[in-house]
C-alpha cells in the first residue's frame, strides 16, 4: 500500500500528507508521506498542519445529507457517529 499511496502522491504533485484509518475509535493505520515543508525539507509527521481548502465544504454535506436521511432537525453529537465503520 506504501508503494501505491506513494505514486499517487508523486503523480498529483502533492508535497506531503498523513493518513489516519480509524475503526471503532482505535487507529488502525497512522502513516505520513513526503514533506510537510518543501522548502525547508521537513518530512511529513503526525503533527504536520495541512491546507485542507474547500474539503470542510464536502464533510459539512455529507453530514447534513446523513441528518436529513435521518430525518432529524439536529445533527447527532459528536459528528463523528455519522461516520460510522
Amino acid at each position: 500500500m506504501d508503494e501505491y499511496i506513494e505514486i499517487l502522491r508523486i503523480s498529483r504533485s502533492i508535497p506531503g500528507l498523513s493518513i489516519a484509518v480509524v475503526k471503532d475509535g482505535s487507529p488502525l493505520l497512522v502513516k505520513d508521506y513526503g514533506l510537510a515543508n518543501v522548502e525547508l525539507s521537513v518530512p511529513a509527521t503526525k503533527n504536520s498542519i495541512y491546507e485542507l481548502a474547500s474539503v470542510g465544504k464536502t464533510f459539512a454535506a455529507a453530514t447534513m445529507m446523513l441528518v436529513k436521511q435521518n430525518k432529524s432537525r439536529n445533527p447527532p453529537l459528536p459528528l463523528l457517529t455519522c461516520y460510522e465503520g
